[in-house]
């Protein structure tokens, strides 16, 4: 006769709290990713924006003062742009490892029901055999019982 477990409805609980903190993991390590892809391709575009040197073709083009001024703003710009995508990719970073650790909390709790579970699930198993034994036991003690009658 299988018992059920005491504590299924709390199991069911935790692994619901369990699937939720995953599912907060897997959006905070997209956001993680994403943050630093936007850092890296505004480290690309900084690279990019070079100042010619004069014995550079396309250098007569870049010789004004003006143009100069123009690329020195936007690598400024662009510095802070990824000053800024940066402290992102901090908060971001923050909030995964926040969330992993939440998970592995869930998971724990969820594992401590599990392992509970698994002892009940082998107590029930051992009494069942043992009242299956007494009934085999008795069986066969009728049995010779019944062979001596006769």
């Amino acid at each position: 006769m299988a018992r059920r477990f005491p504590l299924d409805g709390l199991l069911r609980a935790r692994r619901l709290s369990e699937e939720r903190a995953a599912a907060t993991l897997e959006r905070a390590n997209h956001g993680r990713r994403a943050a630093e892809v936007a850092v890296d391709d505004a480290r690309t575009r900084l690279t990019g924006l070079g100042f010619a040197s004069p014995g550079h073709a396309g250098a007569t083009a870049l010789a004004t003062p003006e143009t100069w001024q123009i690329i020195a703003a936007s690598r400024a710009a662009s510095a802070t742009t990824i000053s800024e995508l940066t402290g992102a990719l901090h908060e971001a970073s923050t909030k995964a490892d926040l969330a992993a650790q939440q998970w592995g909390e869930a998971r724990m709790r969820v594992s401590m029901i599990e392992k509970l579970g698994e002892r009940h699930a082998a107590k029930v198993a051992a009494e069942d055999l043992a009242a299956e034994q007494l009934v085999l036991d008795e069986a066969a003690l009728r049995r010779s019982l019944d062979k001596e009658d006769r």
